[in-house]
């Protein structure tokens, strides 16, 4: 149930039409239509219809991954678009005859007919709300409800009888286009776009109107004292707000942040905030509300560099983590685990300042014991690209790094030769180094996406190529007849 989402429009005048072309058109091409047509509109009813579409989420490649199944609808609304356009092609190939008229009819009186039917009989809708009673609407009085139900049944009542008006407009012009010879085609054409114009646009304005668009610098995003005080500390960490850090956007206006918010999340990213971070972060709002400070040092927020916590708006309400790990540091030891339960429950039990958390049934480390001596230290940062300098040491070292580790595309060289990443403490990077000063790269560079835009290059330079032929030919076929 998606009570909130605004509602696919495709319009009553592109339903006439596609209704008229899905009579007019021959099989070939009216059913595959169709089918996309009835496909788009039962994938979206997901659980309602959850004999046919819980087999198509386990099945279909790709499927499981998409937001909401109410996006399938934008499949039924192209079959409607493009049945519309063949239909109104097709119209314009027959003549005025009785099987043209009969169809006609049949078109109108199942689009404009049921839509006069229905602002008719409006009064026999019950319009109860999915969200009455419930909520923010629970308590409130009857007599409330009843005057809720009246509004939505004039608005219902209106939008039909509306439809209905459209669809005779639209009838209208094309018997017009048939029995009054100076209605050609084009006037035909252009009655028709205005009129899809106008019932489109109205309908969409009563979502979005002039006030939806602003530009961009008319929206400042104020700078709070906080903020101030935390820009203050030079160099690459992380802030953790304290107010529902995990659905809100204005800590990574100005700073590099623990939560935010995004629909698609990186699964093991979730997975720490639902087992660590979101328990941490009602334990640490406790002790702001009893005590006034923070009495804990979460070893998962360390991992993560969070160098400041903010709980207020003001430069006293931000409280620096002195505990954090830094961007990168040594581990002596190594908590080995075969699942990724094991991984999680480890994250408690261990100091992870001392000792990394790695899976040795997907990653193999090439040493049993690891020096700490020396140093490694963040020296150029870029979302996608960083570069560490290593110090030091007279042994090889393990280094676990606050950055999360994913597999597409981020790959580690040492000194220009690449190395293994390692995942560890659940999701951050680790490498293993030999003794010695080196510099380490780590570049995000997906594979994917670079095949990607090789591919959509060739691709345009093919259509652009036989785009100019066609019209080279045309070209020349049209100076041959002449």
């Amino acid at each position: 149930d998606q009570p909130g989402t605004a509602p696919s429009y495709a319009g009553a005048v592109l339903a006439f039409l596609a209704l008229l072309g899905a009579l007019l058109l021959e099989g070939r091409q009216r059913n595959w239509l169709l089918v996309v047509l009835v496909l788009g509109i039962v994938l979206s009813w997901g659980k309602h219809f959850a004999a046919f579409n819980e087999f198509i989420f386990q099945y279909l490649p790709g499927y499981s991954k998409f937001r909401a199944v109410t996006n399938t609808t934008v499949m039924a609304l192209l079959a409607i678009n493009v049945l519309a356009i063949l239909g109104l092609q097709k119209v314009t190939e027959l003549s005025w005859d009785k099987a043209l008229r009969r169809q006609l009819i049949i078109a109108f009186g199942l689009t404009g007919g049921v839509a006069l039917l229905f602002g008719i009989f409006a009064f026999l809708g019950d319009f109860d709300g999915y969200r009455d009673g419930r909520g923010g609407f629970a308590g409130l009085p009857d007599w409330y409800f009843a005057a809720l139900k009246k509004d939505r049944e004039a608005l219902f009542r209106a939008d039909a009888f509306r439809s209905f008006l459209f669809v005779l407009l639209a009838a209208g012009s094309l018997v017009a286009y048939f029995r009054v010879k100076a209605v050609k085609l084009t006037g035909l054409l252009a009655v028709l776009l205005l009129l899809v114009t106008i019932d489109g646009v109205g309908v969409g304005r009563r979502f979005l109107t002039n006030n939806n668009f602003v530009r961009g610098r008319a929206v400042p995003v104020p700078m709070l004292p906080a903020n101030e005080f935390m820009l203050k500390e030079s160099g690459h960490h992380r802030v953790l707000n304290l107010n529902t850090p995990f659905i809100e956007g204005y800590t990574s206006m100005y700073h590099a942040s623990v939560g935010g918010y995004h629909a698609a999340k990186l699964r093991r990213y979730q997975d720490l905030i639902e087992e660590e971070l979101n328990p941490a972060v009602i334990r640490l709002q406790q002790q702001m509300d009893e005590t006034g400070a923070l009495q804990e040092s979460v070893s998962t927020l360390n991992m993560l560099n969070t160098k400041f916590i903010r709980h207020g708006p003001s430069g006293s309400n931000v409280t620096t983590n002195y505990n954090a790990y830094g961007n990168a540091w040594w581990v002596g030891g190594v908590a080995t685990a075969t699942t990724a339960d094991e991984e999680m429950a480890q994250l408690k039990q261990v100091d992870l300042s001392q000792v990394a958390v790695v899976n040795t049934e997907e990653f193999v480390l090439q040493n049993t014991t690891w020096d700490t001596a020396g140093s490694i230290e963040l020296t150029e940062y870029h979302p996608d690209r960083m570069t560490y300098t290593i110090r030091g040491g007279t042994g090889p070292r393990l280094a676990v790094f606050s950055e999360v580790y994913y597999p597409h595309g981020w790959t580690a060289e040492l000194d220009g030769q690449p190395i293994p990443l390692l995942r560890a403490n659940y999701l951050l990077r680790a490498v293993e180094v030999p003794a010695g000063a080196h510099s380490l790269v780590m570049k995000f560079e997906p594979r994917a996406y670079y095949a990607g835009q090789q591919i959509m290059t060739i691709s345009f330079v093919i259509s652009l190529l036989i785009t100019l032929g066609l019209v080279g030919m045309n070209y020349v076929q049209q100076r041959k007849e002449g």
